[in-house]
This record gives C-alpha cells, structure tokens and sequence, in this order.
C-alpha cells in the first residue's frame, strides 16, 4: 500500500471513528474516494484491499502524525498565498441547517 492510501485511509478512520470495517467499505465501493486515491475501481480491475490490510496499515499513522502532517500543509498553504504567520485571517462562511 502506498503512503497516499495510508494517508486517505487514516484520515478515513479518524473521521469515521476507528470504523476500519467502514473504512474498508468505502474502499470498495466509494468511486469517488478511489478516483481521489487514483485508483481504479474495482469492477475495472483496479486494487482491492482487504480488511487485514487495512487494519494493519491503519497503525502507521497515529493522531499526533496527521496533527503535524496538517500544520505542515497549512503553514505551506499560507506561505503560498502570501499570508503573515501572526497576521489574523479574515473569511466569510455560510451554513446551512437542514
């Protein structure tokens, strides 16, 4: 398994709560995700994964990894757009309760 599908499936995980058994589910039969992970799909031929790889790979990255992994992400996006480290952030949302 490469470090992008680690990557994708711990933050996978994390967002589903340690559910390696949905996580896995998704990797099988979520498009999306595996055109995200530049995966075919699976009726194309494309890689399966089982549930023990899963699980297994699922250990390489604990919450302090992705924490860091995401500051590193920011702090590059924000060098990219010019923003000051200690300068505020201005933006605007919208939400939208059903």
């Amino acid at each position: 398994m490469d470090y992008w599908s680690i990557l994708v499936f711990t933050v996978l995980n994390h967002a589903l709560n340690d559910g390696s058994d949905l996580v896995a589910h998704h990797v099988t039969v979520d498009e999306e995700l595996r055109e995200l992970m530049g995966i075919k799909s699976v009726a194309d031929g494309g890689k399966e994964f089982t549930l023990q790889t899963i699980i297994r790979n699922l250990t390489w990255l604990d919450e302090e990894t992705l924490v860091a992994i995401n500051l590193a992400i920011v702090k590059h996006a924000h060098l990219a757009i010019g923003v000051v480290p200690s300068g505020k952030l201005k933006g605007r949302a919208d939400s939208f309760v059903a």
